[in-house]
């Protein structure tokens, strides 16, 4: 996919609409003819309409933001795999179900049993859990497949230091809102379905790592479904608001308000409400941040050499990662200072 069609669909996904980008063609210096042009090839391009049906994939190297890595645009029709019932209403409503049914049964049985949590199955807990990261990712792929997407683009990458995988839906926006939603939220449902097979494996063969792996799978699910971190929550809810960097806009509002103390329309409020819990969710996040990087500290500082462990181990891990954290956290409030200009300048001009 050349530079030029990526800057159209990034200006789709902007803007949510064909005609909005149409008249906004000069921006990345074409006609309105061309404009329509261009979203007819790409449509064309992306959707199951289209001709060529076996190219060749496109291979890229991303680097953005934190993260590094390779990317690849082909065909969906080598993704053999077609499961299109699975986004059915009601086989959705049954596997949620049975999902939380299990999730309690696994609940009350392990009240009265210990658990332990890295035993000696934890290299197999990591594998399963590791699987959990690409079948996410399997699920984003398969939605779009089933929702008229010709052509998907994967990759794989570091992201804060961590190796990552990941799914470029930019495409996804030559589709209706729904389906959008559907495969936003794709990579969560089918976590939940392989945490259903995790809790049914512990329930037949009594295997505590499948409870184990099944239990943090759906820990790692509520998690992808925070709006605060850039997550598939957070792009799910700005995808549902229709509101393009819901993060800079929200707090755009919310210095308006501020400073104009004009009464607030709802979407309007909406931003607000959004800026303040946003913010309020990441200053307690550092807090707690801070309390517990105190505590692994001292932890390490008071060994000695002469004892290093499985338990030293797992605190140095911990340390590693909230530190890792924390310089996400800082890097986000050196983001903030370096674009106060730009939010100064919006609430000014507005």
């Amino acid at each position: 996919m050349c530079s030029m069609s990526y800057a159209v669909l990034s200006l789709l996904k902007e803007r949510n609409d064909e005609y909005s980008v149409i008249e906004a063609s000069s921006s990345v210096h074409l006609s309105p003819n061309e404009m329509a042009e261009k979203l007819v090839f790409l449509r064309d391009f992306f959707t199951v309409s289209g001709k060529n049906e076996h190219s060749k994939g496109v291979v890229h190297f991303i680097r953005e933001d934190a993260l590094v890595g390779v990317q690849i645009t082909c065909d969906a029709a080598r993704w053999k795999l077609s499961l299109p019932s699975l986004f059915t209403p009601k086989v959705i409503g049954v596997l949620i179900g049975l999902t939380l049914s299990l999730l309690l049964v696994t609940a009350v049985q392990e009240a009265f049993s210990t658990m332990v949590l890295f035993s000696s199955s934890t290299y197999w807990m990591l594998c399963l859990l590791a699987f959990s990261t690409l079948w996410h990712e399997l699920g984003h792929i398969q939605a779009a497949k089933d929702y008229g997407l010709k052509r998907i683009s994967i990759g794989a990458g570091i992201y804060y230091f961590f190796p990552v995988l990941f799914t470029d839906m930019t495409s996804a926006y030559l589709l209706e809102r729904p389906k959008r939603l559907v495969i936003g939220l794709a990579g969560i449902y089918f976590e939940w379905i392989y945490a259903l097979i995790l809790l049914s494996c512990f329930q037949i063969w009594g295997v505590q790592v499948f409870a184990q792996a099944g239990l943090i799978v759906l820990i790692k699910s509520f998690y992808n479904l925070n709006p605060f971190f850039k997550t598939d929550g957070y792009w799910v809810l700005s995808d549902f608001l229709q509101i393009h960097q819901l993060r800079d806009s929200a707090y755009q509002c919310l210095g308006r308000f501020l400073v104009s103390k004009n009464t607030l329309l709802k979407d309007e409020r909406t931003l607000c409400i959004y800026a303040l819990v946003h913010l309020s969710f990441y200053i307690v996040f550092a807090v707690f941040l801070i309390q517990r990087l105190t505590v692994h500290l001292r932890q390490i500082f008071a060994l000695s050499l002469y004892e290093l462990d499985l338990g030293t181990v797992k605190i140095g891990g911990m340390l590693a990662i909230e530190f890792l954290a924390f310089f996400h956290l800082f890097k986000l409030l050196l983001q903030a200072i370096y674009s106060l200009p730009k939010y100064l300048a919006g609430v000014t001009k507005n």
